[in-house]
């Protein structure tokens, strides 16, 4: 049940993460999927891989009810919002290599 995340979210991710959007629709409409649940086991642990501020900014950006601009997150880290690009540009395409692992 832990694994089991809303249809929204899993909708999002599969965005995010484009050729994943099949496995991440089957989580969403079966818990039984094997398939689905490994691939969102990676993506979990892919995650966990990345640093507590890149997180933060993915989940700001990306996963919040209300997102957050870079600007507000550049505030947040007192650094320049094209900073805050760069990292969430590095987090997605170390999350993109880790999944495609």
């Amino acid at each position: 049940a832990a694994v089991l995340i809303t249809a929204g979210r899993v909708a999002l991710k599969a965005r995010l993460w484009g050729k994943a959007q099949g496995f991440f629709e089957a989580a969403a409409n079966s818990s039984q999927s094997a398939t689905a649940l490994a691939e969102l086991s990676r993506l979990y642990q892919a995650l966990g891989e990345l640093d507590e501020r890149s997180r933060d900014i993915l989940a700001q950006r990306w996963l919040a009810e209300k997102k957050a601009t870079l600007h507000e997150l550049a505030a947040k880290y007192q650094v320049s919002a094209e900073r805050i690009r760069q990292l969430e540009q590095n987090a997605m395409k170390k999350l993109r290599t880790s999944i495609a692992a």
